[in-house]
């Protein structure tokens, strides 16, 4: 996260240096923009009434949107963004005498939030703040039963069978905040640096696990 905050005061001081520059170029209203960005998840702990737990460690991963300006100020759209990271499993046996079962292994996160956003000025350059909502998918990368055996025929090597596996996975309902700075780079395109915070209502979870996340996007608007 501190990479993240070195981001925003870097863009705040390039911004103040160059204000009379860039003070033409906002008028957002009226347009829409893409953005495609890199993303930065902090670690995660996640506890269950029966004592087993998951510890996500934090990774990087990716991201996109789309979203309509309504006008300079307001906007709402949606993101998606993919990251894979390790965690350690800690599975309490519910049979008494039996060991519990300790692991690690690398899951895969994704995610799909409407949002809505507030630039609090008008001009090229202005801090925001964005509320979320929406579903994250996770897979866990184990094997959920027996494997599925499909075959076909291929044009070019004939008779083939593969085996298909299911795993554990979970769909989650989502919500978040966001707060960030944006710079109007010139008439059509922008970057923005943001930290978030995602709340997620997984099933058998103690506590709803609570994502921290960081992340630098590169933005154009048509």
């Amino acid at each position: 996260m501190i990479r993240v905050a070195l981001i925003l005061v870097s863009m705040l001081v390039v911004a103040n240096a160059n204000a009379q520059w860039t003070s033409a170029i906002g008028k957002r209203g009226g347009h829409w923009e893409g953005t495609f960005g890199l993303k930065y998840q902090d670690s995660e702990f996640l506890g269950s009434q029966e004592g087993s737990s998951l510890k996500f460690e934090s990774d990087y991963g990716f991201m996109f949107g789309l979203a309509y300006n309504f006008s300079d100020h307001f906007s709402a759209g949606f993101d998606v963004d993919y990251l894979r990271a390790y965690y350690q499993a800690d599975l309490i046996s519910a049979t008494p005498g039996e060991p519990d079962i300790q692991f690690g292994h690398k899951g895969d996160f994704s995610s799909f939030m409407f949002n809505g956003t507030y630039n609090f000025i008008s001009g090229s350059f202005t801090p925001y703040v964005s509320a979320s909502a929406g579903w994250q998918y996770f897979d866990s990368n184990i094997i959920d039963g027996d494997p599925v055996i499909g075959c076909y025929w291929h044009p070019y090597w004939g008779y083939i069978c593969n085996d298909y596996y299911q795993t554990y996975t979970e769909t989650s309902f989502g919500y978040g905040a966001t707060a960030g700075l944006r710079w109007e780079i010139d008439s059509s395109m922008f970057i923005k640096a943001s930290v978030s915070q995602d709340w997620f209502d997984m099933s058998g979870a103690h506590s709803d696990p609570s994502f921290i996340s960081g992340a630098i996007e590169f933005g154009t608007r048509f």
